[in-house]
């Protein structure tokens, strides 16, 4: 069943011992007298075969040095080894297409969405943000890119990708969060206290009445049903060992979103700068997001230099002391509330030039989204809204 030629008769006459009976020689003279130009596939096939069983070597070879060295953790091998095999599997089934069918597979996706806001249903180009002006801006966080949340501590950033990680769930698409500041218990306290509308602090005391109690349970159970929603706790990770996590759940979870909380906290190797291992991280994030085909969402802390201003809003010029994360993140929100300064608020700043200001109330309640960058779309100001006592976004 296969084609027979000098290419492939060869090969199988040394296999049986009989090649030397029959000789190179006369297999050529052969091959001259009947060309076969219909058999390339059959060459094709064998050259990426081969490809194939030398990649898979090298994988399973890297993998095994890792297993036998006491320096790597047994979970982290077996992600690496899945993540690899993974990638090889997708290597060898996508052999790309054309840009004619890329374009008409976007107009596609677009001409749903269209028909999807025609009839009332909610429907974006990217995964929901938890915010609705902020989908309405940027189409939600988009596949295949890094976006980028900063601002200073007590902003809401956290409270952001939280407010992600629920629409996302809502929206049933799978989410892998990446908290390596607060612990697995503090997390838990923050989404309880989201759907509850009881302060974590209140519930970190145990202090509840029975209408309250009602409440906890209720959230409870809902969180329960979560099955595509994922915690990850563990500190000191690398973006690489993140990656691998987020790869060895993903075709469980059907993960679209991962969140990173925060950037910063991500380990640094050895004689590396913070400046250094930030651009690591990055470089590693997004090719992840592009292999993967996922939203990475990136929290940042900035540095005190947004205080000394008098406009404590920030721009994108206060990423550039985090590595590549200006330059190869797609989109950047920053967030900022006013009243975390205290004082009143103030016009051009805090609401717009020749408009009423905010009661107190409003101010209080008040939080800045600001698009600083939008590869995708336009940049402005979201005003959302902020409840303190649960750090609610919305």
């Amino acid at each position: 069943g296969q084609p027979v030629d000098a290419v492939t008769l060869g090969p199988e006459l040394e296999s049986k011992g009989r090649l030397d009976a029959v000789g190179w020689d006369y297999l050529g003279q052969v091959a001259l007298r009947v060309p076969t130009p219909d058999n390339a596939v059959e060459y094709a096939r064998r050259v990426r075969a081969d490809g194939l069983r030398r990649r898979l070597a090298a994988v399973l070879h890297e993998c095994e040095q890792m297993a036998r060295s006491p320096e790597h953790d047994p979970e982290d091998v077996i992600s690496t080894t899945q993540a690899g095999l993974a990638e090889l599997g997708k290597a060898q089934a996508s052999a790309g297409r054309s840009i004619g069918d890329a374009v008409s597979n976007r107009w596609a996706r677009i001409e749903a969405i269209a028909h999807a806001r025609a009839d009332g249903s909610l429907a974006m180009s990217g995964h929901p943000t938890g915010v609705t002006g902020l989908d309405d801006l940027t189409g939600g966080w988009q596949p295949g890119i890094v976006s980028i949340v900063c601002a200073r501590p007590g902003m809401g950033k956290s409270s952001l990708a939280m407010a992600t990680a629920f629409a996302c769930s809502k929206a049933g698409h799978g989410v892998h969060v990446f908290s390596l500041e607060d612990s697995e218990e503090s997390y838990a306290d923050r989404l309880l206290s989201r759907l509850s509308r009881i302060p974590s602090s209140q519930l970190r005391s145990a202090r509840l009445d029975n209408s309250e109690v009602g409440r906890v349970i209720s959230a409870v159970s809902t969180l329960r049903a979560e099955k595509r929603w994922q915690i990850d706790e563990t500190a000191g990770i690398s973006a690489e060992m993140a990656v691998r996590r987020m790869r060895a759940c993903k075709r469980r979870t059907e993960t679209r979103v991962a969140i990173l909380d925060y950037a910063t906290l991500l380990s640094r190797q050895r004689g590396e700068s913070p400046h250094e291992a930030a651009s690591r991280a990055m470089v590693t994030l997004a090719a992840s997001a592009k292999h993967d085909r996922i939203a990475w969402v990136v929290l940042a802390q900035l540095n005190r230099d947004v205080e000394k201003r008098p406009d404590k809003r920030p721009v994108l010029s206060d990423l550039r002391e985090s590595g590549s994360f200006e330059e190869m993140s797609k989109m950047v929100v920053a967030l900022y509330r006013g009243a975390y300064y205290g004082g009143n608020p103030r016009p051009g700043i805090d609401y717009a030039e020749g408009q009423y200001a905010p009661s107190h109330e409003e101010w209080q309640r008040q939080v800045q989204l600001l698009v600083l960058k939008n590869s995708n779309g336009p940049t402005d100001t979201v005003i959302a809204r902020w409840d303190g006592p649960t750090t609610t976004i919305w």
